[in-house]
C-alpha cells in the first residue's frame, strides 16, 4: 500500500498525538515562502489557584521574553573550524558565560578531532558557518545554498543535535553586481531550518526580518590582542541597543579564538567584571534559541476559571526542532497565584516572580538518533528504512518516498524539503500520523519556477529531513539528491578575459590604451597579460584576481603594493553585442577607487559608478579597465567585472 501526502504552506493541520495527560493534539505551523517554518507544537494546561475567585477572574498569564524574566541574554561567538576554540571554551568556563562555536564541516580532521564533543560537554552549542567557508557573494546562488545546507546536513549528523543558528563567513557582503544576491542566500539560510544567528541585525538585508533569524547585538575587541578599550567601547554600544531593541534582547562578544593565553586571561578578566550581571541570562544559541522561539511564536490563553482556580492553555514547541529542552517563564498579570500545576506536578516559583513550566515528560525530548542516507536512500542507522528525493526539474516538482520495511510501524513522520534559489519556492512540510511496517508513504512538493535564468546554472542540491518515532525514540534521516551541472554560464565567462598585475605599472606609463582598447588590437607588454586565474566552477564573475592572504612576512610584497602609488592591474575584455547602443557594464570597483580609468573601443570613458552604460558596437568589442589594488583587512580584493544587457535584474 502506498500513502500518498501533500504539501502543506501557511496552515495548521493535525501532526501527531503524544500518550501524555498533559498534551494535546499536535499541530504544525506551514512555513510562508518568506519567514520561518513553525514547528511541531503541542498544548500544555495549567491550573493556577488564587486567594479568591474575584483574582481567579481577573488573572492573565503571558511568556516572559526570556528565562526567568531577565532582562537581556548574553552569549559568546567563536567562528571557524580552529582547535583554539579548546582553550576559549575552557576560559568561558571560568568566567562562568556560554557561547556557540561556528564551524565549517569541510575541515574532515577538525571534525574527527573530537573537539565538538568537547565544546558541547561545557554547555556550549554549536553552529553553521558553510562547508568550507567561501565567500558567499563570489558564488553563484546554487553553490551558496549547497555551502549552507549541507553543511547542517554533515554538522547534524556529526553533533547528534540539531543545528539552528547560522553566521555568514566574512560577515553578510554584497554582490556588487546583483543586488538579489544578498536576499537569495538569506532566503536560503532561513529556508534551510536555521532560526537563530550572531549576526547583527540586518546584516543581510531587509529580510528575512529579526523573528525569522533572530539576531544579535555583537562586538568584538580585538581577535588576535584583545583590548580593553575596544571591549569597553563595544560592550556601551551593544549593550544600550540591546535595551532599546525589546524584540532583539541580546548581545554578546566574539568572532574568532585567535588570541593567546594572555589573550584569554583578559577576556576572561573582562567577562567576569563586565558580563555576570545577575539580571542577564547566559544562553548559548540552542537555548537562546528554543527560549525566544516559544517566548515569539507560542502564547498563553486563558481557558476557564471555576472558584479560585483558572485554567490555562499554553502552546510548546517541541525542543527536538527548537533546539533545546528549557521551561517557560510565566508571569501572571492582575493578580498572583498562590500554586500553579500541571497534571505532572506542581511548577515551581521563578526568579522575578516568573513561574517555571517545564516541557511534558514525553514531549520535552531530542533526537535520540540523527543519520543519513547513502545515495540510494538507504541508511546504515536504520535498517529497512529508505528515503528518496526525486527532483523533476523539467516538471518543477520534488517527490519524495519513504519506504518502511523496518519491522515496526513508524509514527509522526514530518518530511521538510528545502530546495535552492533557483526556484520561486524555497522550502515546503509534508506529514502524517502513521506509517505501517511494508507500507510506503509519499509526498510530492511544487517548487515553482524558475526565479532568473542566470541562477539556474550550476548543480542543484535538493536536502530532505524526515523525522519519525517508533514507540521507543525520535528520529532524523536526512537524504538528499544532487542533479547535474547546468551550463549556463555566468554574464561575463573568465576566459573572456585577460589581466595585468598588480605589479609596478611604470613601464606602462605613456601607452596608447585607447587604441589597445580597439577589439584585436595589440596590447602593451603583451607576453605579461594572462587569463585570470578561474577554477572555481561556481564562481559568478570575471575573476580578475583571487583573494591572497596578506597577512606576514611571505607577503609582505602584497602590502608594498597595495601602498604603492605606481602599482596599477589592468583587464581586458572582449565581448559581443547583438546590435550597436549600450549596455551595461558592471565592476565592483567604487568610484572612489583611485587611478580608475576605462576605455571602450577606441574612446576614454568617463568612470563615476560600479555600474554604468558604455557605448557598443554591433559584433566583437573590447573594454580595458584600470584600477589600483586597496588592501582590506587580511585580504586583498579582488576586480569583477561583466557587461551585460541593461535591462538585466
Amino acid at each position: 500500500m502506498k500513502i500518498s501526502a501533500s504539501p502543506r504552506f501557511c496552515e495548521k493541520k493535525s501532526l501527531f498525538r503524544v500518550l501524555c495527560a498533559t498534551l494535546c493534539v499536535l499541530c504544525v505551523e506551514m512555513p510562508s515562502l518568506a519567514t520561518a517554518a513553525e514547528f511541531p507544537s503541542y498544548h500544555q494546561t495549567l491550573e493556577a489557584t488564587f486567594a479568591t475567585a474575584e483574582e481567579a477572574a481577573r488573572a492573565e498569564c503571558s511568556i516572559a521574553p526570556l528565562p526567568g524574566g531577565a532582562e537581556l541574554a548574553f552569549g559568546c561567538r567563536w567562528d571557524d573550524s580552529s582547535p583554539a576554540h579548546l582553550a576559549k571554551a575552557a576560559m568561558m568556563e571560568r568566567a562562568g558565560v556560554k557561547g556557540t562555536f561556528y564551524v565549517s564541516a569541510g575541515r574532515a580532521e577538525f571534525m574527527e578531532s573530537g573537539v565538538l564533543g568537547k565544546l558541547m560537554e561545557g554547555g556550549h552549542a554549536i553552529g553553521n558557518h558553510t562547508w568550507s567557508h567561501p565567500q558567499l557573494f563570489e558564488r553563484n546562488p546554487n553553490a551558496g545554498f549547497r555551502e549552507i545546507a549541507e553543511n547542517r546536513v554533515a554538522l547534524e549528523t556529526a553533533i547528534q543535535r540539531p543545528v539552528i543558528s547560522y553566521v555568514s563567513p566574512f560577515g553578510w557582503s554584497k554582490n556588487p553586481l546583483d543586488p538579489e544576491h544578498r536576499p537569495a542566500l538569506a532566503a536560503a539560510v532561513v529556508a534551510t531550518g536555521h532560526f537563530v544567528t550572531q549576526d547583527n541585525p540586518g546584516s543581510w538585508g531587509d529580510a528575512p526580518s529579526a523573528t525569522d533569524l533572530m539576531p544579535c547585538w555583537r562586538f568584538s575587541a580585538n581577535d588576535a590582542k584583545p583590548s580593553r578599550e575596544l571591549f569597553e567601547e563595544g560592550f556601551r554600544e551593544m549593550l544600550g541597543k540591546a535595551r532599546g531593541t525589546p524584540d532583539i534582547p541580546r548581545f554578546g562578544l566574539g568572532t574568532h579564538s585567535w588570541c593567546d593565553e594572555s589573550g584569554n586571561a583578559l577576556q576572561e578578566d573582562l567577562l567576569k567584571e563586565r558580563c555576570l550581571n545577575p539580571d542577564w541570562a547566559q544562553l548559548n544559541d540552542w537555548e537562546y534559541g528554543a527560549y525566544r522561539y516559544e517566548a515569539v511564536h507560542g502564547g498563553v490563553r486563558k481557558v476557564s476559571v471555576r472558584g479560585a482556580t483558572a485554567t490555562f492553555e499554553a502552546t510548546r514547541f517541541l525542543p527536538a526542532f527548537t533546539g533545546a529542552v528549557l521551561p517557560l517563564s510565566l508571569v501572571f498579570s492582575g493578580a498572583e497565584p498562590v500554586a500553579v500545576g500541571t497534571s505532572e506536578g506542581d511548577l515551581a516559583r521563578g526568579e522575578r516572580g516568573t513561574w517555571a513550566l517545564p516541557h511534558a515528560t514525553e514531549a520535552g525530548r531530542l533526537h535520540d538518533r540523527i543519520a543519513r542516507a547513502d545515495a540510494d536512500g538507504l541508511c546504515a542507522a536504520f535498517p529497512g528504512l529508505r528515503v528518496a528525493v526525486e527532483p523533476d526539474e523539467a516538471a518543477g516538482r520534488l517527490r519524495v518516498r519513504v519506504e518502511n520495511r523496518t519491522g515496526r510501524v513508524l509514527h509522526r513522520i514530518r518530511a521538510v524539503a528545502a530546495f535552492p534559489p533557483k526556484w520561486t519556492v524555497r522550502n515546503a512540510i509534508a506529514a502524517a500520523d502513521i506509517l505501517p511496517d511494508g507500507d510506503a508513504w509519499e509526498a510530492s512538493f511544487e517548487m515553482g519556477r524558475i526565479a532568473r535564468p542566470d541562477y539556474a546554472f550550476g548543480a542543484a542540491y535538493y536536502p530532505v529531513s524526515v523525522d519519525f518515532a517508533d514507540g521507543e525514540g525520535l528520529y532524523r534521516v536526512w537524504a538528499e539528491r544532487t542533479m547535474p551541472r547546468v551550463e549556463v554560464p555566468p554574464a561575463a565567462p573568465a576566459h573572456a578575459a585577460r589581466i595585468w598585475g598588480p605589479a609596478d605599472a611604470t613601464a606602462l606609463e605613456g601607452a596608447d590604451w585607447a587604441a589597445a582598447s580597439i577589439a584585436g588590437a595589440s596590447l602593451p607588454d603583451e607576453e605579461n597579460w594572462h587569463a585570470p586565474e578561474a577554477d572555481d566552477p561556481d564562481g559568478l564573475w570575471c575573476l580578475v584576481e583571487k583573494k591572497r592572504n596578506a597577512k606576514g612576512p611571505a607577503n609582505a610584497h602584497v602590502r608594498a603594493l597595495a601602498e604603492d602609488p605606481r602599482q596599477g592591474r589592468f583587464v581586458v575584455y572582449d565581448f559581443d553585442a547583438p546590435e550597436a547602443g549600450a549596455m551595461r557594464l558592471k565592476t565592483n570597483v567604487p568610484a572612489t577607487r583611485r587611478n580608475v580609468v576605462l576605455w571602450v573601443n577606441g574612446e576614454s570613458v568617463p568612470f563615476h559608478n560600479s555600474s554604468l552604460d558604455i557605448p557598443v558596437r554591433k559584433g566583437r568589442n573590447r573594454v580595458i579597465l584600470r584600477a589600483d589594488m586597496v588592501l582590506g583587512g587580511t585580504k586583498t580584493d579582488a576586480l569583477y567585472l561583466m557587461v551585460n544587457d541593461k535591462n538585466f535584474n
